[in-house]
């Protein structure tokens, strides 16, 4: 007797329908399906291997973002419900790059995790507990980033059309014409390129090692508006030998926000063939305001006397306790 109301209530439970959750949703809101191309004007290489498109709809902060992924910079069709959304697209997916605060378009920001500041010269798992003082945090250089904030758009049973434009969606996203079945999205690249190079060096043959880094930059970017953060952070990079008198190196970057008020200094470290190491620090301010393109920012020192050559070497190791510091002045 007790075995059947069990028996009776399992078989119940087993013909509830299946899409019994739809009873929690809104009413349906008709769909309207168009296509998202791409326009890769900006591009000198390959596209980017994916790109994320991000609808956020106006109708409320607690209604769910639609992200759709494109691959090898082809665009596809999307289906969304009727209605009006802020878009921005980026590029995913690539080794660097981090991104927090999906969820708000406003606040939707691309970012680099934390290094140490002779990474790119021993490698990530070599670190050592002794550098040269600095108050900044270390982050590792990011990949290029490729954004497009398009602006709100309508989608209705007509096709989309772009309503507003913010300053950034002015040449970076066009739909055709009113009730066009196309979203075509043009990315521009945000990220940086910093390079320098040291001429006129003394003694460059008695150096074992060397490495660099530059200070004073943003560490993170937000894609809607494109602004920098104000907080500051150093960037290490490698530094090479170009000939027995010239050092180089280049690194990317988010960029420097003046509005930061710190200044952009260069770091030298260079290792001796005697066993001690040495640092230099060169003040990149002036040159960083003056580029006259602030992605591509190249700045040049000169005049760099490193230590005479020694008897004899005594090798060097990265955790050296005692660096050797000198101040350098801008010399073009």
């Amino acid at each position: 007797m007790g075995a059947k109301p069990v028996y009776m209530l399992l078989l119940a439970i087993a013909m509830l329908p299946a899409c019994c959750h739809k009873d929690f949703e809104s009413p349906t809101i008709p769909s309207k399906e168009f296509h998202v191309d791409f326009d890769w004007r900006f591009a000198s290489g390959d596209a980017p291997e994916s790109m994320t498109v991000a609808f956020y709809p106006e109708s409320g902060t607690d209604s769910p973002v639609r992200s759709f992924e494109f691959y090898l910079g082809e665009g596809g069709k999307v289906s969304l419900a009727q209605g009006s959304y802020n878009v921005i697209c980026y590029n995913s997916n690539t080794p660097a790059n981090q991104f927090r605060n999906t969820h708000d378009i406003r606040e939707v920001e691309v970012f680099t995790r934390e290094g140490w500041i002779f990474e790119p010269v021993f490698g990530a798992t070599q670190r050592t507990t002794q550098r040269p003082p600095g108050e900044e945090r270390v982050v590792i250089d990011p990949d290029e980033v490729w954004v497009c904030s398009a602006g709100t758009l309508r989608v209705s049973d007509q096709g989309v059309t772009l309503l507003t434009r913010t300053r950034q969606s002015e040449d970076c996203c066009h739909s055709s014409i009113a009730g066009s079945d196309t979203l075509r999205l043009v990315p521009h690249p945000e990220v940086h390129r910093y390079s320098f190079e040291i001429r006129d060096v003394e003694n460059l043959q008695t150096i074992q090692q060397m490495g660099a880094s530059i200070s004073g930059l943003s560490p993170s970017l937000k894609l809607a508006d494109h602004t920098r953060s104000r907080e500051t952070v150093t960037v290490p990079c490698e530094a090479y030998a170009a000939d027995r008198t010239t050092i180089r190196g280049e690194l990317r970057t988010f960029g420097h926000n003046p509005e930061s008020g710190a200044k952009v200094k260069l770091t030298l470290y260079a290792w001796h063939s005697n066993g001690r190491a040495y640092y230099y620090e060169f003040d990149a301010t002036p040159q960083v305001h003056a580029a006259p393109d602030r992605r591509n920012v190249q700045v040049v020192f000169s005049k760099l006397s490193l230590p005479k050559p020694v008897a004899k070497d005594s090798g060097f190791e990265p955790g050296v306790e005692d660096w050797e510091h000198e101040d350098r002045e801008l010399t073009l």
